[in-house]
């Protein structure tokens, strides 16, 4: 593990691969071409999140589809129109004659 100092990562990735080779000739016996030994430079961002990408895109496409389910109810809601007026109800007619500011009213009629 190390960090990049003002160089690419191709310039890297090829002075590694010459690195490589070098440690092949070198110990021949320990780093031959059938070994599976091999020098490489990858972002360190990358690598710590490869596991999580996956979770994190799954997450969000689902909060996402969440999200539009609640914007579409909604604008469902705000621009619904009702089909039928509804008379009103016996019950709401009753409580409403029965209310003190309809006897109050009614009385003041009766009298005058």
């Amino acid at each position: 593990m190390g960090r990049l100092q003002a160089r690419s990562l191709r310039e890297v990735q090829a002075a590694l691969a010459v690195m490589g080779e070098q440690l092949r000739v070198r110990h021949a016996e320990v780093y031959g071409k059938d070994s599976g030994y091999t020098l490489a430079a990858l972002p360190l961002h990358d690598v710590l999140v490869e596991r999580v990408r996956p979770v994190v895109l799954a997450a969000f496409v689902s909060l996402s589809l969440v999200l539009l389910i609640a914007a579409a109810n909604t604008a469902a809601l705000c621009f619904a129109r009702p089909t039928r007026m509804v008379a009103p109800s016996a019950s709401s007619r009753i409580r409403s004659a029965a209310s003190p500011t309809a006897r109050s009213s009614s009385a003041g009629r009766r009298r005058g």
